[in-house]
């Protein structure tokens, strides 16, 4: 979801290197960047996460 969506950045535990360098860039300009991604990740649980959207998967898990 995090890269499909644009709702965040995502890294590998073994990849120590981006980590570390995402971590020292991060900074005001990323700002937006940021602000834009929080954006489309409330975006995002409004539309795929809502309760009942959760339960009616469960139903179908269930009784299938």
């Amino acid at each position: 979801y995090v890269k499909q969506h644009n709702v965040g950045w995502a890294f590998t535990w073994e990849d120590e290197k981006s980590i570390k360098t995402f971590f020292d860039q991060l900074g005001e300009n990323l700002r937006e960047e940021i602000k834009e991604k929080g954006f489309n990740a409330r975006r995002l649980v409004e539309q795929c996460f809502t309760k009942e959207l959760i339960l009616a998967r469960y139903r179908k898990e269930i009784l299938n």
